[in-house]
């Protein structure tokens, strides 16, 4: 991203009088961009200075902490099998049962006629009309009663994909994600007001952590040395 533009990264020197807590944002000057309709939007983002390094802050409520991911909450948990395969396969399953049970019903509507056969007045078993269908000569009543229902099954199968961690209400979560962007690009462009002296828009709402970052990266450490991490994501 960084070779397309897309990313760009900026060196701050670091002095004394830099509070330890606040909101940080750049503001560029002459960019001289030629078409009009570009919107430059510079939100604050709130950051946190420590002995080990400068973080964008967490909010309270987040699963974040100083770029790590806080696993060991009840935000999470860990399983021994493939829950997105057996969710697929139950879906899947379910979906040919349906449709077993209404071919069924619309085979045995076919037969039936008010749950019973009229036979009055008829000279021939060619002559039987159900629901106002021919019944060819070799038709059965019998056969009525003989139409097989779907067979019971069990659910599919649960493999295993090794350890995985889940994050809980994956499902709610990714709907407020998705809720808190559209309204961050709001923010972000046309609610925020216009800086007159440097053409830019500052937006009023701060970003947190929660608000900027995109992936989570993987890192592992063995017991009998953890303070040595590696990273899974690596190449």
């Amino acid at each position: 991203m960084r070779k397309f533009g897309f990313v760009l990264d900026f060196q701050i020197p670091y002095i004394q009088p830099i509070p330890s807590s606040g909101t940080i944002h750049v503001i560029p000057v002459s960019l001289g961009l030629s078409d009009a309709i570009t919107i430059v939007s510079t939100p604050p983002v709130a950051y946190e200075i420590t002995k080990t390094g400068f973080y964008i802050a967490d909010k309270a409520d987040t699963i974040f902490k100083r770029g790590f991911v806080k696993i060991n909450t009840d935000e999470f948990s860990v399983v021994q099998i493939d829950a997105d395969g057996a969710a697929l396969k139950t879906s899947n399953l379910t979906e040919n049962k349906v449709q077993q049970v209404a071919k069924y019903f619309e085979d045995k509507s076919k037969l039936l006629v008010n749950s019973k056969i009229n036979l009055t007045n008829i000279q021939s078993k060619s002559q039987i009309l159900i629901e106002g269908l021919p019944v060819s000569p070799a038709f059965s009543t019998d056969k009525i009663e003989f139409i097989p229902p779907p067979e019971d099954e069990g659910l599919p199968s649960i493999r295993t994909a090794g350890i995985a961690i889940t994050k809980n209400g994956m499902a709610e979560h990714i709907f407020s994600r998705i809720i808190s962007s559209v309204n961050l690009q709001t923010n972000l462009l046309s609610a925020a007001p216009l800086n007159s002296e440097f053409k830019i828009r500052i937006p009023a709402n701060i970003l947190y952590s929660n608000d900027l970052v995109q992936g989570y990266r993987m890192d592992i450490a063995y017991e009998n040395d953890p303070d040595k991490w590696y990273s899974l994501h690596q190449r």
